[in-house]
């Protein structure tokens, strides 16, 4: 029984005052009041209201007595020092989790400090609050690749690992961090089992998506979050940079395009640089309205070929992690463009790519003017000998029938980001086409092929291009041109779009695509459903073909659809389907660090995976005598920084035991209510305060007035005096 008692209560041999509670009883039971007897000449009218007030006068004296009984026996409980137990702690040895909050967001700067060196300074706070005997273990939210969050009985591992612990580029997610402690104290029998987390309470860092897919409150271990850090959230971020127009060959400009963004409570102005190859080469002043994104465009030309990289950047402010972005783009000498055909024609402009090659390259590779583009010709018969990766684009042109090898090695160049090019004609067999190309299971161009529909030696009648998609980025510089006004087309394949990743960009009016989109793996395939000679419409003849087909070349090209940019910590997938055998690659990362790892051949693409990727920047890659590089970036999520209170934490996270303090003092009060509960005295002697003067007050008014003195005046009336006073 004392055992039990001692859960409760400090000193519980002073719950044996709480027998004082029957004093009051006992006093009242002896000094009951006896009403005084008054003769008058007749009690019929008064027996009854005499009976009522007695009554009354016994419930208020009962309740009086309670009263009084109360407070003996709240004072003796008060001197016993009740507490209330915390999650039902006992003393004893304790077992916790330190998480620390190592995410971007903790590099802000509050007042010339980093909330990240708060957070280290609270955790050896905590470490020296849980005291030597404590086991313990220290997890963070972005770990390093060979992290290990062990339990230790040693304060100085600990201890050495806060110390050398930094901030990482990544985002957190400290739902899925703290779901991970908790899987940690379950490999310990100890009891006393607690979470401590320290963190800038960064709204982005308690994200729903996070929220463990159970639906199960994550644990019955007390956990206490300490916020660090002030609550204001201005920054401006670069959320975005890419290269989004432009041919990527030397001496033609390119537009490059960043987003700025800002969760300052009002506008602010920054200036944006672009970079290239390390050097400032243009700058932007700019006014950021709160929460409003910004587009900044450069211009820049690159007049040597090879891998460049460039940063857009803006000035420093609290949170400079997410001031600068990252980008990489290759440029070469010319784009290389495969033309496959069937057959060569002895009369040049009868040949069904003669239109072609001439769109691509006008003046046929005169060194004084040169194209950006730089076709090469090729029978069908010999394509399947061509190394696809060595060209940006491969155009099929009126080929009758594709073979089984060349069909495969098609999938993986355009799988891998290569582009593809298909031109209908006279030759073309529409089955073989939609049992090839067009397998709803694996399509390569997404549409259906009907019949050839309309005549070719009738140029009288004709269909116009009513149905353009100028918002697509393959046709959005040619909006308000009108270049198709006066394009005819007297022949074509009926198609109906099949697939969800295919989209028609160029329609006739009476609903057939002429230009049909396919997303394919990383890569592009478009398809014309009609020829690329004059047979079949008057498209080659006029002006809008030439920057058509440079545009078409651009958008499907190799090296526009590589990845060139991932976010911190994101694997870095490297193919190289040419090559079948294992293939040795090296990385050299930002910080100058080189990596070496292998392909993995004999699955359906021979790649190698890289995912060290926790460091932002540029990285470059060499393999099979090709160069590359790709650049790293921060998840611009954690630029915002609006914080979370407890309430949104509670309710997101599913913490059934959770405390949210916001300062070392009230920490060290809530791990000392933790272990120890929490103390009640005070709350009870309140309690016996207020009962007493409840009880001054309702006694005062209960007490009657001094009981009155009966005498006779002179005329025998009987009259009553409250003082003796006649």
């Amino acid at each position: 029984m004392g055992a039990f008692l001692a859960q409760f209560f400090m000193n519980p041999l002073f719950l044996v005052g709480v027998g004082s509670a029957a004093v009051p009883v006992v006093i009242h039971l002896i000094h009951r009041r006896k009403a005084p007897k008054v003769r008058f000449s007749t009690l019929r009218f008064l027996r009854v209201s005499n009976e009522r007030t007695a009554r009354r006068r016994r419930l208020q004296n009962l309740f009086l007595l309670l009263l009084r009984s109360l407070i003996c026996a709240l004072l003796a409980i008060a001197l016993a020092q009740p507490f209330l137990a915390a999650s039902g702690w006992a003393d004893g040895p304790v077992t916790a989790v330190i998480v620390l909050d190592n995410s971007m967001s903790t590099s802000a700067e509050d007042e010339g400090r980093a909330k990240f060196g708060v957070a280290k300074e609270t955790a050896m706070d905590v470490l020296r609050e849980l005291g030597g005997k404590a086991t313990v273990a220290l997890l963070l939210s972005n770990p390093p690749g060979d992290y290990s969050a062990a339990l230790t009985n040693d304060p100085s591992v600990i201890e050495k690992n806060i110390l050398g612990s930094s901030v990482s580029a990544g985002r957190a997610s400290l739902p899925a961090t703290i779901a991970k402690a908790r899987e940690i104290l379950e490999e310990s029998a100890v009891p006393n089992r607690q979470i401590i987390a320290l963190s800038d309470m960064q709204k982005n860092s308690w994200s729903t998506a996070d929220t463990p897919p159970d639906g199960k409150t994550l644990s019955k271990m007390p956990v206490v979050i300490i916020g660090c850090g002030s609550k204001d959230t201005s920054n401006a971020a670069v959320t975005d940079v890419a290269v989004r127009a432009g041919s990527r060959v030397e001496g033609e400009p390119m537009s490059i395009e960043a987003r700025l963004l800002s969760f300052a409570p009002k506008a602010v102005s920054q200036t944006a640089t672009l970079y290239v190859d390390g050097q400032a080469r243009d700058r932007r002043r700019i006014t950021l309205a709160p929460n409003v994104p910004v587009a900044v465009s450069f211009t820049y030309t690159f007049t040597r070929p090879g891998v460049h990289h460039g940063q857009v950047a803006i000035e420093d402010d609290r949170l400079k992690a997410d001031n600068v972005r990252s980008f990489t783009v290759s440029i070469q000498r010319q784009l290389q463009v495969l033309i496959v055909q069937d057959e060569k024609s002895a009369v040049e402009f009868m040949d069904s790519s003669f239109y072609l090659a001439k769109a691509l390259d006008p003046l046929g590779g005169d060194a004084a003017v040169r194209s950006p583009i730089r076709p090469a010709r090729v029978l069908t018969a010999s394509a399947e000998s061509e190394k696809l990766s060595d060209y940006d684009a491969v155009c099929l042109v009126d080929v009758a029938r594709i073979g089984p090898g060349l069909a495969r090695m098609l999938k993986e160049y355009v799988r891998e980001g290569g582009g593809l090019i298909v031109f209908a004609g006279d030759n073309a067999d529409l089955r073989h086409y939609n049992a090839v190309l067009a397998d709803p299971a694996d399509a390569l161009v997404a549409a259906e092929l009907g019949q050839v529909l309309g005549n070719a030696d009738d140029h009288t009648q004709f269909h116009s291009i009513t149905d353009v998609d100028y918002s697509h980025p393959l046709l959005e510089r040619f909006k308000g041109e009108n270049i198709f006004n006066d394009v005819r087309v007297f022949q074509y394949v009926s198609a109906r779009v099949a697939g969800r990743s295919a989209a028609s960009l160029i329609g006739l009016p009476d609903g057939s695509p002429l230009l049909i989109e396919n997303r394919y793996g990383n890569g592009t395939a478009l398809m014309f459903t009609c020829s690329a000679t004059t047979d079949w419409s008057n498209l080659p003849l006029k002006g809008a073909f030439l920057p058509l087909i440079h545009e078409i070349v651009h958008y499907v090209s190799r090296e526009e659809m590589v990845k060139e940019s991932y976010l911190v910590g994101s694997p870095v997938r490297l193919a190289f389907p040419e090559v079948r055998e294992a293939l040795p690659v090296e990385i050299t990362s930002p910080a100058g660090d080189d990596h070496k790892l292998e392909t993995a051949p004999g699955g359906a693409v021979n790649a190698a995976v890289f995912d060290l990727t926790d460091r932002p920047g540029v990285y470059s890659w060499r393999a099979a005598g090709r160069t590359g590089a790709f650049a790293v970036n921060p998840d611009t999520r954690e630029s915002d920084l609006h914080r979370s209170d407890e309430a949104e934490v509670r309710g997101i996270s599913r913490l059934e035991d959770v405390h949210v303090v916001s300062s070392t003092d009230e920490m060290r009060e809530t791990l000392k209510r933790l272990r120890e509960g929490l103390p009640l005295l005070d709350y009870f002697f309140l309690l016996v305060l207020v009962i007493a003067v409840f009880e001054c007050f309702f006694s005062n008014w209960l007490t009657p007035s001094a009981p009155a003195e009966v005498r006779k005046n002179k005329l025998g009336i009987v009259t009553t005096s409250a003082h003796g006073e006649a």
